[in-house]
């Protein structure tokens, strides 16, 4: 019993001492390869450039803390994200020491030359992201070993070359994206072979040829973006088995026909080489909200139930070559806000059921042969803001309800045979002379006043004036414009904007009629608006402020009877034209020690105080624009809100009144996939 005792203790001992043992060994282990996966982090940081000192914390323990480093629950390193640190250099072998590397994010730095070999080559990745960068010649084959990759971003660079065609070897692939390079050739066939598929964006390179039918095998796409290119020949008619299909851009592309898209909600066609008719079934597509055909070589009649289809909000076939009338079947055109047939042959009289597209704001018929007189029913449509009639053979006299119009902002019916007076109501009091022109027969109102003789003017003089508009256009088609012609345009086109802009718009020039120097306001809606000017007015008041700000004071409307909020934006009313008015320091931003009307051109308006103020803030917006850091630079999207907020007060020294609807009917696709690259 002592000996058995005795071989069970030293058993016991030996297995303690084993174990013991192995896990030492794996801890040992453990520690080798962190120590082995910071040492790799360091020679990744040493050979790049870092201005900005964005990894400076790389070197203290632990690695997985350090900035862009994440890692799994057994610290070995996963991720690497380096995005928008203004980084430069290359990125060495040494990146292949991260045996567990998923995700390699360089997104937005200042990398140039080739890229590196090492950074597709690591088998792992599940994301690769190099996007907005500077690298150039082609890109390395590799990455379609990467059995789990799912998600490729090259978009931004400058490659050349052919697309590589191992990626159709990453059959887990749901976004391709490419864009915005100089990729040359076809899209290899390999494609095909991406099942999991939702996002292909090609457009903005150099590629040819025509579409593979084997890209419309891959049933998950939901976005295709492959406009600007150079391809050829007719899309497929296997286009029509991509059911998940939402967003279709093909601009500058080319092709010929047009499959049927049921599920498709956004289709932009314009500026390619498309010819035909516009097919009848595209209104079986009952899932389209935004439908843009401008620009080709269309020769048909609109489909008669096409503006019927119950989600579409923006229809656009301006510049082509249609013809006949606009469909009298408007009636279920409930959700259609922008309807552009601009430049076209369409004729007859502007059917009077427009006026039953509720939610119309934007209508542009102008540069078409319509006759007949203006229905006077369009000019009540509720949200109508802008209308464009003008170059077409419309008669008759102005509705002499345009001056009551709810929401009308913009009218132009220049060039047409209108006769009679220019009511003095409303917009009507206020409207540009050259929204008028080209019609002999207008007296009053803005126009000068009627006469027995204007009132008289001969049919043979406005058919005169039309034969000559008609010869005029003709031949700037024929003789084409001309370089000179556009440089003289553009000289002339300025000094006439510089004359009614800036010169009389000096704040001592044109006031209000009862001498305030005020300037009457009007409310501009640049989407559709399910309130008037009247409601929004009433809410300005010191119970509804939210806050107040360098340009004004915000305040909260409340619209019960349409259930909508609105931000109002009361901007300060500016006393005068002080002289000292618009100042900006810019010191901080620039690093200089000067004042920033030093760098204004008086010879484009510095001396004019209100484009002084718009000189200045275009002045900031652009430092802003030149910072170091490229988190520290606004996007473009910010640039596009804060120069259209820059704009002073041109004309007006009395408060403006400036209605955003929040949260409401907001667009389809607001974060375009495209942003950026088209």
């Amino acid at each position: 019993m002592a000996a058995s005792a005795t071989e069970l203790s030293s058993t016991a001992r030996f297995f303690f001492s084993l174990s013991f043992s192995l896990s030492l060994l794996c801890c040992v282990a453990v520690s080798n390869a962190a120590g082995d996966e910071a040492a790799a982090l360091l020679a990744i940081r040493a050979s790049l450039v870092d201005p900005l000192g964005e990894l400076r914390g790389w070197g203290s323990a632990p690695h997985c803390g350090w900035k862009g480093v994440s890692c799994n629950a057994r610290g070995a390193v996963t991720g690497l994200n380096l995005a928008g640190m203004n980084l430069s250099g290359t990125v060495p072998e040494d990146v292949l020491g991260l045996t567990a590397l998923t995700s390699i994010v360089l997104q937005s730095n200042a990398f140039v030359g080739d890229l590196p070999v090492a950074l597709v080559s690591i088998p792992t990745l599940r994301e690769f992201d190099v996007s907005d960068n500077g690298f150039t010649g082609r890109f390395p084959a590799g990455l379609g070993a990467c059995a789990s990759l799912t998600n490729f971003n090259a978009s931004g660079n400058n490659f050349v070359g052919p697309l590589p065609a191992d990626i159709g070897n990453a059959t887990e692939l749901e976004t391709l994206d490419v864009r915005g390079g100089f990729f040359s050739g076809t899209i290899p066939k390999s494609y095909g072979k991406l099942q999991k598929l939702k996002f292909l964006g090609l457009s903005g390179n150099n590629l040819n040829g025509a579409l593979p039918v084997e890209l419309f095998e891959l049933t998950a796409l939901e976005q295709i973006i492959i406009g600007y290119n150079e391809f050829t020949g007719p899309i497929p008619a296997a286009i029509g088995k991509l059911k998940n299909l939402q967003y279709l851009d093909m601009a500058k592309y080319g092709l010929e026909g047009l499959g049927r898209l049921p599920h498709l909600q956004r289709l932009e066609l314009a500026g390619n080489e498309l010819s035909g008719e516009i097919p009848d079934d595209l209104a079986l597509s009952t899932s389209l909200s935004f439908i843009d055909l401008s620009h080709n070589q269309l020769r048909s009649a609109l489909p008669s139930n096409i503006l019927s289809i119950p989600t579409l909000q923006t229809f656009a076939a301006a510049d082509n070559e249609l013809i006949g009338g606009v469909p009298d079947e408007l009636g279920d055109c409930r959700s259609l806000s922008a309807l552009d047939l601009s430049s076209n042959r369409l004729s007859g009289a502007i059917p009077t059921s427009l006026a039953s597209c509720q939610r119309l704001v934007s209508l542009s018929l102008r540069s078409n042969r319509f006759t007949g007189q203006i229905p006077g029913a369009v000019a009540m449509m509720p949200t109508l803001s802008i209308l464009d009639l003008s170059n077409n053979f419309l008669s008759g006299e102005i509705p002499s309800n345009f001056g009551s119009s709810p929401a009308l902002e913009m009218l132009s019916v220049a060039y047409n045979n209108l006769t009679g007076p220019v009511p003095a109501t409303g917009l009507l009091r206020t409207i540009n002379p050259d929204d008028l022109a080209g019609n002999p027969g207008l007296c009053g109102g803005v126009l000068p006043a009627c006469s027995a003789n204007a009132l008289r003017a001969s049919s043979s003089e406005v058919s005169g004036l039309r034969r000559s508009h008609v010869k005029h256009i003709a031949a700037g088609w024929a003789i084409g414009i001309s370089i000179a012609l556009l440089a003289c345009g553009a000289v002339f086109l300025g000094k006439l904007l510089y004359q009614r802009w800036y010169v009389h718009g000096c704040c001592d020039d044109n006031v209000d009629e009862d001498g305030s120097g005020s300037w009457p306001w009007r409310l501009t809606a640049f989407q559709r608006l399910s309130f008037t000017s009247a409601e929004v007015l009433a809410c300005i008041k010191e119970d509804n402020i939210v806050g107040m700000g360098g340009m004004g004071v915000v305040y909260r409307a409340e619209m019960p009877r349409h259930h909508a909020v609105v931000a109002v934006k009361k901007l300060w009313r500016a006393a005068g034209c002080p002289d000292q008015e618009g100042t900006v320091d810019v010191e901080s931003a620039a690093g200089g020690e000067f004042a920033a009307e030093e760098l204004l051109d008086a010879g484009v308006g510095g001396r004019v105080d209100h484009v002084r103020e718009e000189m200045l803030l275009v002045l900031r917006i652009a430092v802003l624009c030149t910072a170091k850091s490229p988190k520290d630079r606004p996007t473009m999207r910010d640039v596009v809100t804060m120069l259209a907020e820059a704009k002073p007060r041109r004309k007006s020294s009395s408060a403006t009144v400036v209605a955003t609807v929040v949260d409401k009917d907001k667009p389809v696709f607001s974060t375009s996939p495209d942003s950026g690259y088209l």
